[in-house]
């Protein structure tokens, strides 16, 4: 708006509505809740200062909707949503850097940007750069990468003799 209401402020998922299926919404609003904090501890509730708290709050949710809706479009046939080349590219790259980061700590920002733990500009370090062209150092998993503890509490089914505890887990 060009003119903010003085005294008005967005706040929590009023902003956008998020895709629950990215689990944003709550990760959002404690993010705003902190940028309010954090503009109130600099500027106090002084009069026509909202506007600024809320450009604070805008530039949290872009980022959250911006990761949301690169994959959304994706998926959509409409003709005047679909997806760009640069959408297109943008999804090949996450897919390459999902992939690397499963076994490579250095992309592991990846999941940082998803969570909105991190900015996206943390995708742009040379290491996760590096990690996306690359592909993970390690091989894929074949299966949960769990400690010898934590195997213990499984309960595995016996071949032929239903489900019996194995490897000393209770059943």
């Amino acid at each position: 708006m060009k003119h903010w209401p003085d005294g008005l402020l967005v706040l929590g998922d009023a902003p956008a509505a998020f895709n629950p299926t990215y689990a944003q919404g709550m990760t959002v609003a404690a993010l705003g809740a902190v940028a309010l904090d954090r503009h109130l501890t600099r500027h106090g509730p002084r009069p026509r200062t909202t506007r600024r708290a809320q450009r604070a709050i805008a530039r949290l949710v872009t980022v959250a909707w911006s990761v949301a809706t690169g994959q959304d479009r994706l998926l959509l046939n409409d003709a005047d949503a679909r997806p760009t080349a640069t959408d297109r590219l943008a999804q090949r790259g996450a897919a390459r850097l999902m992939r690397a980061a499963a076994g490579d700590p250095a992309a592991e920002a990846f999941f940082g940007v998803l969570a909105l733990a991190h900015s996206p500009t943390r995708l742009l370090v040379p290491k996760a750069l590096l990690a996306t062209l690359v592909g993970s150092r390690r091989p894929p998993l074949t299966e949960p990468p769990l400690t010898p503890r934590e195997q213990s509490f499984l309960v595995l089914p016996a071949r032929g003799r239903g489900d019996v505890p194995a490897r000393g887990g209770r059943g």
